[in-house]
């Protein structure tokens, strides 16, 4: 991945620290990164690894920012320096205040465009993740909104950009957090116990690039059937038309397949004697995408490709077992809650990330469980390069109506959710599939967690999951008496009608087993204390079942194998 080394290394800085003096708000604990954190470049790599382009520029840096009642104007005057990308909550965007859901917050900066993106390109605007609602403005232009806390979007700026010179950006975010229906994950306005501080705002890159303005590369996914030994390819376009799109596989700088298709189409690439993708050997190819247009090359980007099969089936006992590349596999890692904190939802440095992950192997782990928090791509990334099982929570939310209660069967009650609350549930999950679902190291989709159990939202989504993911499905857990431990006659959730519907579609019992909670780091923010779970390792397997799936009184299993990423 060579290009994402040249493409850091053409990182733009848009704000001088000398300007406004910068410095880590608050005295409380941090970690060793804290001190490399450089306000003139914080997170300075390239944020989008499955799609690399040579040409960028980081937004990240020292911005203005103002708090106002949320219905009001734009203020006049700024208020103070906030370090993006670090949420304003936290001790790295050098503010360390709270954002009540009566309140929004303001950010400005400006930024130039280089004169040679001009020609016969548009330019977008990229962000990596906003909490929650955002209204994007460029030279005053409203250029788009958006919802949602987890997942990048982007704009077409070119409209609003002035013919030359500097161009300003605005970026006004309003948060209800737990006051609200939207998936907060571990946030709440009121930390306590394990819920921790809120994440209100920009809190990933920030950063621009031009397109081309005939048509460009939009997203780059992959499929892989290990067992015909192809590769598929489906490259998204930002136009539909003639084009034609041109793939080319290679490997150790050796091309192995090249093939084209329409613009739309997929492409397949047949691989000869293909090197399998496992946490053993977290082997990856790399992929050229071009656009092509009357024999033309109109764009071009970079990524890359695994193949690998996650898949479930019996072994000679009749016992169901996840799979690895048609082997059995025994998924064993931490729950990871992905709090700092320094930086909170936000990484102090991507040399952070990377050794959270790696230190994970290290401790001899193979896996690891995204716990209702989605992180920014470059950590799927490492997961992808260092061979990391990663389970993929739902972030939770709207949980305020239900009661869960593990020990009676039948006694809780499921939370009420208004169809705008449903609407989003589903849009967001949707999108955090579509995001995380490009890389080979996601392999388990968890959908609930501490205990955001609502089963008509589970029902439908599950069944939305089955119909388009490639990876296998957990229902959830809230508490060790929600995991979905089956053979336990006190479990609830085993117990209940529609779970073992559920259950019934995907044909696998899974078992997770608590095993306890090995570091604990608190972080005081203000005169809020917020408790965070670094490392919780859990037990995580489909191998050993307590009791023979024929007691479960669930019929027969169908077996269901899904190919790709």
């Amino acid at each position: 991945m060579k290009h994402l080394l040249l493409a850091a290394a053409l990182f733009g800085c848009l704000t001088s620290a000398a300007e406004t003096p910068w410095k880590p708000a608050g005295d409380r604990i941090k970690t060793r990164w804290a001190a490399e954190v450089d306000p003139a470049a914080p997170l300075p790599e390239y944020p989008r690894p499955t799609l690399v382009r040579s040409r960028w520029r980081n937004l990240n840096g020292l911005w203005n920012y103002s708090l106002t009642p949320a219905g009001a104007a734009a203020p006049g005057e700024a208020q103070g320096r906030i370090l993006v990308p670090f949420p304003i909550e936290s001790s790295l965007s050098g503010v360390q205040r709270g954002v009540t859901p009566q309140e929004a917050l303001w950010y400005e900066t400006t930024f130039e465009v280089p004169a040679a993106w001009r020609r016969g390109n548009d330019v977008l605007l990229h962000f990596g993740a906003v909490d929650w609602r955002a209204e994007v403005y460029v030279n005053d232009l409203l250029v788009g909104s958006h919802t949602g806390g987890y997942t990048p979007f982007s704009f077409d700026i070119t409209p609003a950009l002035s013919a030359k010179g500097v161009q300003k950006l605005t970026v006004k975010v309003t948060d209800s957090t737990d006051k609200g229906f939207q998936p907060h994950g571990k946030q709440v306005l009121e930390p306590h116990g394990i819920w921790y501080t809120p994440v209100t705002g920009i809190w990933q890159t920030v950063w621009i690039e031009p397109v081309p303005a005939a048509n460009h590369i939009a997203g780059i996914t992959t499929r892989s059937d290990i067992r015909a030994g192809v590769l598929s390819v489906d490259v998204k376009t930002a136009r539909t038309g003639s084009d034609r799109v041109c793939v080319t596989l290679s490997a150790d700088g050796k091309t192995l397949a090249e093939r084209s298709s329409m613009a739309g189409q997929p492409v397949h690439l047949a691989v000869e004697h293909p090197r399998l993708w496992s946490p053993d050997d977290p082997y990856l190819y790399d992929l050229t995408v071009t656009l092509v247009r009357d024999g033309r090359v109109i764009d071009r980007a970079e990524s890359y490709a695994a193949l690998r099969e996650i898949a479930t089936g019996r072994d000679a006992n009749g016992i169901e077992r996840m799979t690895l590349n048609g082997r059995p596999l025994f998924h064993f890692g931490p729950l990871d809650q992905g709090w700092w904190p320094d930086g909170l939802y936000t990484a102090p440095t991507d040399e952070a990330l990377l050794y959270d992950i790696r230190f994970t192997k290290q401790l001899g782990f193979n896996m690891i469980r995204k716990h209702i928090k989605v992180e920014p791509e470059r950590w799927y990334w490492h997961c992808d390069r260092e061979g990391i099982l990663v389970w993929q929570d739902m972030p939770s939310g709207d949980m305020s109506t239900g009661k869960w209660e593990p020990h009676r069967y039948g006694a809780g009650t499921d939370a009420a959710r208004s169809e705008e609350s449903f609407a989003n549930y589903y849009k967001e999950w949707g999108e955090i599939m579509d995001f995380c679902g490009r890389h080979p190291s996601v392999v388990v989709w968890v959908q609930t967690g501490d205990a955001s159990v609502c089963p008509k939202a589970m029902v439908i989504s599950f069944m939305f999951i089955l119909s388009t993911t490639s990876s296998i499905v957990l229902i959830g857990h809230g508490d060790p008496a929600m995991i979905p431990v089956l053979s336990e006659e006190k479990s609830n959730l085993g117990n209940s009608l529609w779970f073992r519907m559920l259950m019934n579609i995907v044909g696998t019992p899974y078992t997770a087993v608590h095993l306890s909670v090995s570091m604990v780091v608190m972080t005081l923010t203000g005169s809020k204390t917020s408790t965070k779970h670094m490392v919780t390792p859990w037990l995580m397997h489909a191998m050993t079942p307590r009791t023979h799936p024929k007691q479960w009184n669930r019929g027969t299993f169908r077996q269901r194998r899904s190919v790709g990423p």
